[in-house]
This record gives C-alpha cells, sequence and structure tokens, in this order.
C-alpha cells in the first residue's frame, strides 16, 4: 500500500523520471486550514531507494507494473550523474539540479542499491567489481579528512561541502569495498570509526 501511496501521489511525469519529496506541513485542521502542499524537489538518494523497494515489490508479486516503476525511479538518479559522480537531485519541478553540495551517501549508496543493474554501468561506465566506481573514487577525493591532531578522526565528510567525520556515510563506503570485495580496505574504514 505504500508504495501505491507514492506512486499516486509522487510520480514525475517528465523526461527526468523519478519520484518528488513528498508532502510539506500537516493534513487539513483547524490549526492548518490550508493543509499540506506538495513538494517538487526530487532527491536521487529517496528515487535509489525506491529503485531497490520497486524491485523487490516486483520480485514477490512476479509484476512488471512495479518493475517499470523501479525503472522510473532508476531513471531519475541515472539523468542525475554527471563528471564521475551524482548530484543531489533537483530544486523544484522547474528540473534545476541542485549543485550545492554533493552528498557521499548519495554516490556510496548508488553502488549498493543499483551496482549490480547493467543499465546502471553501462550509464556510469563502470564495468563492475572489483574494480571502483567512479563515484566512489570520488568520495575518497573529495570527502575524505585526515587526522590533523591526536583525538581528531579520519574518515569522511557527509559531502563535499561537510565538516567533521560522518560515521554512517563510512559504514555504507565500508560496505561497498565489501560488496567489490575489497576487504582489506572495507576493515580499515571500519577501524576508523571504532577508533573514533
Amino acid at each position: 500500500r505504500a508504495g501505491q501511496w507514492i506512486e499516486d501521489n509522487f510520480r514525475a511525469r517528465d523526461a527526468l523520471g523519478g519520484y518528488s519529496g513528498g508532502f510539506e506541513g500537516w493534513e487539513n485542521s483547524k490549526g492548518s486550514p490550508a493543509g499540506s502542499t506538495k513538494i517538487g524537489w526530487r532527491s536521487t538518494e529517496h528515487c535509489i531507494d525506491l529503485y531497490v523497494a520497486f524491485s523487490k515489490l516486483a520480485i514477490a508479486k512476479k509484476s512488471a507494473v512495479w518493475q517499470e516503476r523501479a525503472y522510473h525511479a532508476r531513471q531519475f538518479a541515472l539523468n542525475m550523474w554527471e563528471d564521475g559522480r551524482f548530484w543531489m537531485g533537483i530544486k523544484d519541478s522547474s528540473g534545476e539540479k541542485n549543485k550545492e553540495a554533493v552528498p557521499t551517501d548519495v554516490q556510496v549508496w548508488s553502488v549498493l542499491g543499483m551496482g549490480h543493474d547493467t543499465e546502471y554501468r553501462r550509464r556510469t561506465g563502470w564495468p563492475g567489481p572489483p574494480s571502483i566506481p567512479a563515484c566512489v573514487a570520488w568520495v575518497d577525493k573529495k570527502c575524505r579528512v585526515e587526522s590533523k591532531s591526536a583525538g581528531d578522526p579520519s574518515g569522511y565528510l557527509f559531502s563535499d561541502k561537510g565538516k567533521g567525520c560522518w560515521f554512517e556515510g563510512a559504514a555504507q563506503l565500508a560496505a561497498v569495498y565489501g560488496y567489490l570485495g575489497n576487504i582489506e580496505r572495507g576493515e580499515a574504514v571500519l577501524a576508523e570509526v571504532v577508533r573514533a
């Protein structure tokens, strides 16, 4: 039912594909007579999540309808691919890409959620494991921080504009390295989280 509600309310019907961000505000009530308003932005991360969820529904229900919906979500995520990384999404229904920051999670989540997908591999130019996808190399280059003093952890920022280590993202990156078969690198990333 939740998947159908997303389809009914948030499917974007333009060339970018995907699903918009939801509603903002509260339902109609005495304190909020106008009710909620639909959000126009679209998130690459959310569309990766929906690609995975709808793909699982397609398998569970043996349904081509849910598979098409998964591909619609994937379409948006792949449309955010540019110059070796994924943009955050779009700002509003105008389709303007949100280039304020490039999040770490979108890069690593794309590999975990879509790395098996042939269209993902084709669009990103990644041949598959054990090679390092360009978006993961981007994270290592743009979001990696090294300790500058005792007690100051090494690790990964939330985005290229982030400050301070983001341990959830480091754990996601460790999982990516595991998927790629680079267990040693994955364990090294997790060891930094444990030391922090």
